[in-house]
């Protein structure tokens, strides 16, 4: 099971860092969109989510906290893969993430929604773990 877990953590941070190093390359900046029925383009959020404006400083120690805290929610859960997935989706998102702080400065988001909101693979993830673990019976995440 841990074999899987990781490969599958590995597997998607490197998709979304192909994303990402793909938006950075290739999308037109804020100002200048996409024609489709998804608008893509290159935001640099320099915040946390919904660009709250937040130090790289405090965004940092914080997402390694959090990390070790999943960390030891996969061992506590690793028996029971439902929760298993959700939680490593919710750690491959903020290690996507945090990947970008580090090397960027800024989390590279290219998905527009709305016209306004943006977001990218990671953030969808760490949203569909939430969802996941929300979703899932109560007696079966006491286990």
């Amino acid at each position: 099971m841990r074999m899987k877990t990781g490969f599958t953590v590995v597997a998607v941070v490197l998709l979304d860092l192909m994303f990402k190093t793909l938006a950075v390359a290739r999308l037109p900046e804020d100002g200048g969109r996409l024609s489709l029925p998804i608008d893509f383009a290159l935001h640099k959020n320099y915040g946390i989510a919904f660009d709250l404006p937040v130090p790289l400083g405090i965004v940092i120690p914080l997402t390694l906290m959090v990390l070790v805290v999943l960390g030891m929610q996969l061992r506590r859960h690793a028996h029971n893969t439902s929760t298993t997935t959700a939680l490593v989706l919710i750690a491959a998102g903020a290690v996507g993430n945090l990947i970008d702080r580090l090397v960027y400065g800024f989390t590279v988001d290219y998905i527009i929604l709305f016209r306004h909101s943006a977001i990218n693979l990671a953030d969808m993830m760490i949203l569909m773990g939430i969802i996941w673990l929300i979703l899932q019976p109560r007696a079966q995440r006491k286990n």
